[in-house]
């Protein structure tokens, strides 16, 4: 029967009484017994092994991810990696930033921006207060004030009329009592002339600016720091452009806090800001950035504001060429370390290619004087977090356009 075990003995037979000439003869008798069962879990240890092991796996799983939530949300030290992370899994930051991405402009400013309890941008992206419509109504003068984050000029001035352009439409206004006037601030933080070019082509020039302000250079110095420069800035915008990502990647990064953090420590040496970061900057070696400023001819600097210029020029508008403000070379020196003198040397040849495109151009060109703008008044190498700078700069353009007839009879006719 199953489950039990067969055991045998020999009996011993014979007629009577054993006797010595009697044989022996073995005889085999089956008994049936009951045995001891298996071992239960010797029976199933190999599934018992795998439930354990899944168990410790999804409790590992569950603390890590608890732990890198906690990182993630709390800790992670880059806002801008942790923005663009989200940006990857379809999720919004916490505190939206003032720039998105645009397809062919690179970047633009988050249109209908709130900070601070104030709205800093229009529901078209522009740093003005109060909306307008792209066609310019019949009498109004335009002036468009193109340029980077010091036109911009947010987050260091949290009402956009208090940046230079706000404060140039008041003295324009207060000059001009009889004319409607808009000044429009088309600043876009971190960019350089290629993106600025685009915009002016996709977006600007159809304000139908009657005066256009260009206030450039400052983000076109680092192009000269990067190797294998390439005049359409390939070679600075692949370094900063994000990643794209690869199949599968948003739907993880969408529902795990490990692969975030995992993201977090695969970025925190890319150099994919929209602006380069001082960490970037200062490993390239203050005397090879130095040399590579000295050989490297800015040639997309120079093709990206003659475009502005000439277009800017074909439809009818006045041109004024306002250079790029920085601190003295010791302060940009401490805001970038070693590369002080390249980026000093960078900004001067941006200043020579605006006053040679003023003469060829008919353009206008503010000679500013540094020294006209302390230290003291910057936050780092350019920025000015104070009503003083921004009025300075006002000055310097209102002071251009009183000046000059080709620029005032806008306003007087």
């Amino acid at each position: 029967p199953v489950g039990f075990s067969q055991i045998n003995w020999i009996e011993f037979r014979g007629g009577g009484h054993l006797q010595e000439s009697t044989i022996a003869r073995p005889v085999k008798v089956s008994v049936a017994m009951p045995t001891r069962p298996r071992n239960w879990f010797r029976r199933h240890a190999a599934a018992i092994k795998l439930t354990v092991l899944l168990a410790a796996t999804v409790i590992a799983i569950f603390i890590g991810e608890s732990i890198c939530f906690v990182r993630f949300h709390t800790i992670a030290p880059d806002v801008q990696v942790k923005r663009m992370i989200l940006s990857w899994a379809g999720e919004e930051f916490e505190r939206p930033g003032p720039i998105i991405p645009h397809l062919y402009t690179y970047q633009q400013n988050r249109p209908d921006f709130h900070h601070a309890g104030k709205r800093q941008t229009n529901a078209r992206g522009y740093r003005n207060p109060s909306e307008f419509p792209v066609e310019k109504p019949e009498g109004q003068i335009r002036v468009l004030a193109i340029g980077g984050s010091t036109t911009y000029a947010f987050p260091y001035m949290e009402d956009a009329r208090a940046a230079w352009p706000g404060r140039l439409e008041a003295m324009l206004s207060q000059r001009y009592p009889d004319r409607d006037i808009l000044v429009i601030n088309a600043g876009q933080a971190a960019a350089t002339t290629g993106e600025l070019m685009s915009q002016f082509c996709f977006r600007h020039q159809h304000l139908q600016p009657d005066i256009v302000i260009l206030h450039v250079g400052g983000n076109d110095r680092f192009t000269l720091l990067y190797p294998d420069y390439d005049p359409e800035y390939t070679h600075y915008r692949k370094r900063t452009f994000p990643h794209v990502l690869r199949k599968g990647e948003t739907l993880l990064l969408k529902h795990s806090n490990m692969v975030r953090m995992a993201y977090v420590w695969w970025l925190s040496d890319e150099d994919w800001h929209a602006i380069p970061n001082v960490n970037t900057i200062s490993r390239f070696g203050k005397e090879p950035g130095l040399q590579r400023v000295r050989d490297t001819e800015p040639i997309g600097f120079k093709r990206n504001v003659t475009t502005m210029v000439n277009l800017a020029r074909a439809n009818g508008a006045q041109v004024i060429l306002l250079p790029f403000v920085q601190a003295s070379d010791e302060r940009v020196e401490h805001t970038f370390p070693g590369m002080g003198e390249a980026l000093a040397l960078a900004l001067e040849r941006h200043r020579q290619i605006l006053r040679e495109l003023a003469r060829q151009r008919e353009a206008f060109y503010i000679d500013v004087d540094q020294a006209a703008f302390p230290d003291e008044w910057f936050l780092d190498d350019c920025h000015l977090p104070n009503a003083a700078g921004h009025q300075l700069k006002a000055e310097l353009v209102m002071e251009c356009i009183t000046s000059n007839a080709p620029l005032s009879s806008v306003f007087d006719d």
